[in-house]
Formats: structure tokens, sequence, C-alpha cells
């Protein structure tokens, strides 16, 4: 779906016309510009706002880190993710939040600090042991890290799950009936916008692009799920349904991290927020203290401390 605006000069007002799905659906003067409004024009209606899931936290730490350190970009980081829980790490970019998270899914060494998953010694040398233990990672760079643009939604929704779709353990083809139908099941659970299970993903735009990355991690059910930066370059609408999926599978019982620095994202979205500075968390925040200011502020304390 494309969303667009256009603006017009109307004497000294200055007026936007939006359109959507190739047809004009409202012009706003400027003095009429509100966020409500603006919303409603871009989606075709208001986006909901989410609950938070305290009744499906466990006080089960499904991954626990002590001491985690890859220097010069994490130093001395330790967490608990629970079951049912959307953990956000927030600070700016070159905090370590990034490189955090690759030591956890076994893309980098740390030089020390251990890890428990699922209560079980956890040190993954390779994101694949890591996949094979239960975790799934969204990553930041999408299109670079996350899709092959060339090839078919159906291909990039089965990339983690290829066993699944064999014939048989001694027959390793793929069965093109299960592939089409479990690819067409996620499509339609995910609202992805694209003509066929078949067509390239490179020609999908950002936000359903997201989706397919992470529609393929359902077809696995991971225990853990890290998103990094999950809704950067989508619209807004596709924004409202990447929160509303993370939401609906915390409540289904996954631990899911969220990496993001936008500030503003991580209070609709999280139970609990770790601010990261100079490779260090810096502050933990929780209910009515996880607003943008306590973010920005958190992420700037390493700087104003030194100052």
């Amino acid at each position: 779906m494309s969303r667009t605006g256009s603006t017009r000069f109307c004497g000294s007002a200055i007026a936007s016309r939006f359109f959507r799905d190739g047809s004009s659906v409202d012009v706003i003067d400027k003095h009429e510009l509100t966020r409500p409004r603006l919303v409603h024009a871009i989606v075709g209606g208001a986006v909901e706002q989410l609950s938070h899931g305290k009744d499906y936290v466990s006080d089960e730490a499904v991954l626990s880190v002590s001491g985690l350190t890859r220097l010069p970009k994490v130093d001395n980081v330790s967490l608990d993710l629970h079951r049912g829980e959307v953990l956000g790490i927030g600070g700016l970019v070159g905090a370590g939040r990034s490189e955090l998270v690759r030591m956890i899914y076994g893309a980098d060494r740390p030089d020390a600090g251990t890890m428990v998953f699922d209560g079980k010694a956890f040190a993954p040398k390779t994101p694949a042991q890591a996949v094979k233990a239960g975790m799934g990672l969204v990553p930041e760079e999408r299109r670079a890290e996350g899709l092959l643009l060339t090839k078919s939604v159906a291909f990039n929704l089965q990339l983690s799950n290829l066993l699944n779709i064999v014939r048989s353990p001694a027959l390793p083809l793929i069965d093109y009936r299960k592939r089409e139908s479990l690819s067409a099941q996620i499509v339609r659970d995910l609202a992805v916008k694209t003509p066929s299970i078949d067509t390239p993903v490179g020609l999908l735009s950002g936000g359903n692009q997201q989706k397919v990355v992470i529609g393929r991690w359902l077809l696995r059910a991971p225990k853990i799920l890290i998103l990094d930066e999950p809704t950067r370059g989508v619209d807004i609408g596709a924004r409202a349904d990447i929160h509303r999926l993370i939401r609906d599978l915390a409540a289904r019982g996954m631990a899911v991290l969220v990496v993001s620095s936008e500030p503003d994202e991580l209070p609709d979205l999280c139970d609990r927020v770790l601010v990261m500075a100079e490779g260090r968390i810096v502050r933990e925040l929780t209910g009515a203290d996880i607003t943008r200011n306590a973010i920005v502020e958190a992420s700037y304390a390493s700087d104003r401390e030194r100052t």
C-alpha cells in the first residue's frame, strides 16, 4: 500500500493533500494538522494504543547474562530476560547495543562473561548454534543481512525452516506444496502485502519486508526472539502492525529482546527498558518510569558525569 502526501499553497496558508492506494483521501490545512488526523490520513484509521502484557511476564529468566564483555564496545553487561517479557535496549547509536546482541546470538565471541539459556550454560560459537538452542534474530540491516532480495517471499520465509519442508530425512527434497501452504499462512497471519508468495521480496515495501523477516522465525517458534531496530524505515501503519505482533508473541510466552535507537518506540512497546551508554547499562526503567525523556536523559548519562 502506498501512502504519500503532497503540499499545496492556499494564499498564506499551507495545506497537505494525502493519497492512499492511488486516490486522494484528505486535504489538511496547516492549522488543522494534528497527529491523530495525520495518522488517520496515512493508515485509514487510528493506530490503537497497545496495552502492556504484565500479566504474561514470568518470574522465570529464560536468559541470564553476567558480565558480558567485548572491549571497547561492550563492558561488563549483565541482564535477565524473562518468559513473556518484551525487554527493550535503548541508548544512542554506538552505545554497544547491537554489539551486545551479536554476542548473545553467537555472531561475535565475548572476551569475558557467561550466559545461561533455559537453565543451561550457553556459549554459542556461531549463530547456527544459537538458532538450534531456540533463538532467532531480526537484524538491523534487513536488506543486507536478513533477506535475499532477488528471491521470492516464500523462499525467504523458509530459509530457517528447511528441515520442516523436506519430503523426508532420507529424501531431502523440498515439498513445494507444504512450502507454499506454510508461506501463504504466514503472509495471511502477518498481513504481508504482496502480489503473491512468488514475488521477489525486494519489490515489497520496507514494512512488508520486515514482516517477512519476522515471519520466518514464527515458523520455528523460538524461545527468544531478538529484534534489532524492528521498525526502522517502515511507515506508521506497518510500525503499528509490528508492535502488535511483538506484543502478541510475548503474550504467547515468547521472550522478546528489542533494540531501538528511537526513544518514542520503547515506551509504547516494552515491559522493561535497559539503557546503554558507552558499552554499559546505565539505567533500568520499569512501569511509569519508561518515558522518552527518561531514556534520552539516561542515554547521555556517561557524557554528563564525565563532564
